[in-house]
């Protein structure tokens, strides 16, 4: 069946294969929603196998970087009563792919709790090792996307040009041993601290003088809102949806997907106090202006 779907370039006789034997819940909900998306797969059963007045298909990635397929998200996304972008910009690139889904696609940015994230962030330790400069941090998957390779080379370069700094990764993933080779291999094992999965990495971003976001794509970057609750000066790559989260200049700096660039931005935020102090302050009393009603009374 897979070589049939295959040949036939459509997704959903395989899926209809490998689900042909799970019954359909008969439950009827309010609301189902495909929210880890775009997964083909989880679409495909919310459409087929639940029953709900309404279903919400999600799109959180950048779907330039994931292999999307605009023939399956054509002919099944037309069965949810709307699809949420997490980003204009993202919601942009699927109607570029799938133009028919316009009347249906809205923007929904991811949810954060402030109140929680600050609690969280009074409990935990930090940085414990008693480091006296300026601390950089990155939190996220240790992985090619999230580009935790390109602040290797970015701290390589700071640290050639006498900055006395730790660059701290925050996570685990697929890339953990390469990137602690890597930094052997810039002579910079000193300087890149990998503290591993951390289940609350909020003291974290309490504590660093600036925070990094080096990725290659995202579609919303979460650990970015994150780290903006702590009124950080932050650099951060110009992945989708980066220019929607940061205003350039003013709550952050926004460099290409280079690590030269991020090294001559961090290194301008090092060099500049009364910069790192604006950005800090233009981040004081920004606030998430979307709530959890829209998710229904948003759908049409």
């Amino acid at each position: 069946m897979y070589g049939l779907a295959k040949l036939r370039k459509d997704r959903r006789l395989f899926y209809h294969y490998i689900l042909k034997d799970l019954p359909v819940n008969y439950t009827e909900y309010d609301l189902a929603v495909a929210y880890a998306g775009p997964m083909d797969l989880i679409s495909y059963y919310i459409v087929h196998k639940v029953k709900a007045q309404k279903k919400v298909q999600w799109i959180h990635f950048d779907i330039d970087h994931i292999g999307f397929d605009s023939y399956f998200a054509q002919k099944l996304y037309g069965q949810f009563q709307q699809i949420f972008t997490v980003s204009e910009e993202g919601r942009h690139k699927l109607l570029q792919r799938v133009p028919a889904l316009e009347e249906r696609t809205d923007v929904f940015p991811n949810l954060l709790s402030p109140t929680l994230i600050m609690a969280q962030a009074a409990e935990g330790e930090g940085f414990q090792d008693h480091f006296t400069g300026m601390r950089l941090l990155t939190v996220g998957r240790l992985s090619h996307e999230k580009g935790q390779d390109l602040a290797i080379e970015a701290l390589s370069f700071l640290v050639r040009n006498g900055f006395d700094v730790r660059w701290y990764f925050v996570g685990t993933g697929s890339e953990a041993d390469k990137y602690k080779q890597l930094a052997a291999e810039k002579g910079v094992s000193d300087y890149a601290v990998f503290l591993g999965e951390q289940l609350n990495p909020y003291p974290y971003m309490k504590e660093c003088d600036v925070y990094v976001q080096p990725s290659r794509h995202e579609g919303y970057c979460i650990t970015l809102a994150e780290a903006k609750l702590f009124h950080k000066p932050i650099v951060t790559t110009d992945f989708t949806g980066a220019r929607e989260q940061t205003k350039a200049q003013q709550t952050g700096i926004i460099v290409e997907v280079d690590a030269w660039q991020i090294y001559q931005a961090v290194r301008n935020l090092l060099n500049t106090a009364a910069l790192r102090h604006n950005l800090s302050d233009n981040l004081t009393g920004e606030q998430q202006s979307w709530s959890v009603e829209k998710l229904y009374s948003g759908v049409r």
